[in-house]
């Protein structure tokens, strides 16, 4: 997968458990491919370790595979273990002979295959190694799964695993070190489309990235165009339903009356399954600010499923068709720049939260002159006094500079907000600015973040 990039904290999060004196374990949990099996071998360089994986497969050839991670480490061929609690008498050997790292990566498909895997792993911890020194992981990317078994009190790893880590996506300037031979720009469209996925930025590796769009999407060279609905289907039964939200979602129905009218299913069902949904982090509830409508609006968080059902899914049949690769790209267009104005967005908030003392982030959306809008960004902000100012953002991804009218028109957003106090502007604009409102900025509260500093260096 290339050289290892990012996750500091969460490096120096495990590594503040393994210095520990006793027994440490810890449940590392995150969606597909966001890259847990490679921290996790990332930590455990320099130490001695031994990571346990599991697949899909039926029970025997699961033990099967132990056996084999078992025989590596050991240098030494094992004789058949024909049970689990055989192969935990092993491990229990190796932790408590010397200070080990052991890891169950991919424990989900271990469990679900043998659903009696988490009594015998609760007397392992609570018996077998209870007096060694080493440190025990369970790791997997079912996040619904790992926090049911390590979070609910009727399950048997319940108070096992006190120690949690969820592994989110990286940040867009750390994700943009992937991307030496692309532009700036480019790097950071790839970022809005894929999301903070390290495997999903080793693919999409080109130097352009229409190539990156062509070759992954159109041409299907990889493997990432089935990937938004693999990702449904790995945390959700009943895959089909949850699909149509998404796509419902997707194609502007954003409250729950109106996605559960077009799904044709009860409103109480529907916030079932939109519950779920925000629980895995794939849509989440906007936050509403400043007197916003408290009724939730939904929209789709994770990246790369919204670009599959913002942009892909709408030119299915283009893309199934005879017609050129360029042409093809050329007719999504339209819609590719639309999606990128809209996660521009979670980029600039995340320029706001590194920047500022963010006290609450959200937005705002109401009627202006009897038309629904909203304002981009909303932060409440503490300052070197700890004054509490309002920030409010505009954020423009086109490459003409930013003027006047942009600025205006969220003066009047702002004019109809009631009770607005110490407010600042931040504008970001990846085209930059009008001289004109450069000038006009100079020395008011008004911050002004093109591209340049959009990207600069923390």
């Amino acid at each position: 997968m290339g050289r290892f990039i990012g996750r500091e904290e969460e490096l120096s999060f495990l590594e503040s458990i393994y210095s520990k004196p006793g027994l440490k374990t810890c449940a590392v949990y995150g969606r597909r491919q966001i890259g847990k099996s490679t921290l996790l071998r990332e930590f455990c360089k320099g130490k001695r370790s031994l990571l346990i994986q599991s697949s899909n497969l039926s029970e025997y050839e699961n033990m099967v595979r132990m056996r084999s991670d078992i025989t590596k480490f050991l240098g030494s061929e094992m004789p058949p273990m024909n049970s689990f609690t055989e192969i935990m008498t092993v491990l229990a050997n190796i932790c408590n002979e010397k200070k080990t790292v052991l890891v169950f990566d991919e424990y989900p498909y271990l469990m679900s295959n043998s659903p009696f895997v988490p009594s015998i792993l609760q007397r392992f911890i609570d018996i077998d190694v209870r007096d060694s020194n080493s440190m025990v992981i369970i790791c997997g990317s079912s996040i619904s799964m790992m926090r049911e078994e390590t979070e609910r009190m009727d399950r048997p790893l319940y108070g096992r695993f006190v120690n949690s880590l969820m592994v989110g996506p990286l940040s867009f300037r750390t994700c943009m070190k992937f991307h030496k031979n692309m532009t700036d720009i480019d790097a950071l469209k790839v970022y809005m489309t894929v999301g903070g996925i390290p495997k999903y930025h080793c693919i999409m590796d080109s130097s352009t990235y229409e190539e990156c769009i062509r070759r992954c999407y159109i041409e299907r060279i990889t493997d990432l165009t089935d990937e938004a609905f693999s990702i449904i289907t790995n945390e959700m039964n009943q895959a089909s339903i949850y699909s149509g939200i998404v796509a419902c979602i997707a194609d502007g129905m954003v409250k729950q009356h109106e996605i559960a009218d077009k799904m044709k299913i009860d409103r109480a069902g529907c916030k079932k399954y939109l519950d779920n949904l925000e629980y895995i982090g794939i849509v989440e509830r906007l936050h509403p600010m400043l007197g916003a409508p408290k009724r939730p609006i939904y929209r789709i968080t994770d990246n790369i499923v919204a670009f599959y059902y913002e942009v892909i899914r709408r030119h299915a049949t283009v893309l199934d068709g005879s017609v050129s690769a360029s042409l093809k790209y050329k007719v999504m267009k339209h819609d590719i720049d639309t999606f990128m104005g809209h996660r521009f967005e979670d980029v600039c908030g995340q320029y706001v939260d590194q920047k500022y003392n963010v006290k609450e982030r959200g937005r705002w959306w109401g009627r202006v002159n009897d038309e629904d809008t909203d304002i981009d960004i909303v932060a409440s902000i503490y300052d070197e006094d700890l004054r509490v100012s309002t920030l409010l953002s505009e954020c423009n991804f086109r490459k003409q500079p930013m003027g006047f009218k942009a600025f205006n028109d969220l003066l009047k957003r702002t004019s109809v907000i009631n009770r607005l106090e110490n407010i600042r502007y931040i504008l970001f604009s990846i085209g930059g600015f009008d001289s004109k409102l450069e000038e006009y900025a100079e020395g008011r509260e008004i911050i002004l973040v093109d591209h340049i500093k959009l990207f600069e260096n923390e």
